[in-house]
């Protein structure tokens, strides 16, 4: 047992141990949580790309939109036409 005097110091270290002890704890899970926020910062990055991607196409997607809209509206008046006998398909 050691003397009396080098008690408190003894003392002192262990309560130093076990604050070392809990930051090295603490260091590990913010380390943890930075390659989880880098994995995070790298889905982001390529979403942003997609996105950077696809506002590229908008343009001729505005045009492929107005030729479907174009298509649907002479569909819908073919149709409305046979219905009302104003055309009539003939097969020779």
């Amino acid at each position: 047992m050691p003397p009396q005097s080098t008690q408190p110091i003894l003392d002192a270290l262990q309560r130093l141990e076990g604050k070392i002890d809990c930051l090295v704890d603490k260091v590990q899970e913010l380390e943890k949580d930075g390659v989880k926020n880098e994995a995070v910062g790298k889905t982001v990055e390529d979403h942003e790309e997609r996105i950077r991607n696809l506002e590229k196409l908008a343009p001729a997607m505005k045009v492929v939109i107005w030729i479907a809209g174009a298509l649907g509206l002479s569909v819908i008046g073919l149709i409305w036409g046979l219905l009302t006998g104003q055309i009539s398909l003939v097969f020779g």
